[in-house]
């Protein structure tokens, strides 16, 4: 990136990677604005007392829960009216149930967070991201279309003509085939969160596509099995480990990266 300053955006800040990320950005370019954002305002305040505390005058919080469109469009009047746009969105809200049930309240949770709350907040702010702007999603290995899927649903979420509005169709799909108990028959895998994460893949290069006349960039990263809350005790990698990645995609020249890619320890995956 230029050294002009830079402003950038967090969502699911609270805790976890995205708090990591928001800690290595601050120390990086401690002269960029930072605008860490999650649903608990009272966190999200004791959190910007902290990096204030620490010197890291340049974060501001601002609320937001991504299964929301106000809250959204809320974040969206903030970075119009404070900042006049931004540079750079990171997409690192998200949810795991615990366990291998699935009903159609996880289903729906899942997606909610993982999928449609990244169109949605992406959405909601687009119109305010800068020129050589870029969104990072925070996928996961799990949304890599391995054998639990049918060749008919890799075919369709790998097709080159996928459009936004059949990939959300595809979405929805999965949700009535869980209500209406026909997961296997329909060739999905039996668990919310990978279809949450292949759908968020297929949306970045779905976006990556449909934005190359304005001059944005995405990329989904895969932070790796990360000791937080949700990756669990036994995950094999570090916070600090699980952040690199995404604060890179958010930072590096863009010449050196690829829209539309997928990326783990700053190197591309297949999909």
């Amino acid at each position: 990136m230029s050294e002009q300053t830079k402003i950038r955006v967090v969502t699911g800040a609270s805790r976890g990677i995205g708090l990591e990320i928001c800690w290595q950005l601050a120390r990086l370019f401690p002269k960029d604005r930072l605008i860490l954002t999650c649903r608990d305002r009272a966190v999200g305040q004791s959190l910007l007392r902290e990096f204030h505390d620490k010197g890291h005058h340049q974060v501001d919080f601002v609320e937001l829960d991504v299964t929301s469109q106000e809250s959204a469009h809320q974040l969206a009047l903030y970075l119009s009216r404070e900042c006049q746009g931004f540079d750079v969105l990171i997409n690192n809200a998200g949810y795991a149930s615990k366990g291998s049930h699935l009903d159609l309240e996880i289903a729906q949770r899942t997606l909610d967070v993982n999928f449609f709350g990244v169109q949605r907040v992406t959405r909601e702010l687009l119109p305010m991201l800068r020129p050589h702007g870029r969104v990072v999603n925070v996928s996961s290995g799990a949304g890599i279309l391995t054998d639990a899927w049918s060749e008919t649903r890799r075919e369709a979420l790998m097709n080159e003509g996928l459009t936004l509005e059949h990939l959300t169709a595809m979405m929805h799909e999965f949700l009535e085939d869980v209500a209406q108990d026909r997961i296997a028959e329909a060739g999905w895998p039996h668990n919310a969160y990978r279809v949450s994460k292949a759908g968020l893949n297929a949306l970045t290069r779905v976006w990556a596509k449909t934005w190359e006349e304005k001059d944005f960039s995405v990329f989904a990263v895969c932070p790796g099995w990360v000791k937080t809350d949700m990756g669990g005790p036994n995950a094999t990698r570090s916070l600090d480990m699980g952040a690199e990645t995404p604060v890179w995609l958010a930072t590096e020249r863009l010449s050196r990266l690829r829209t539309g890619a997928f990326y783990r320890d700053k190197a591309e995956l297949e999909y």
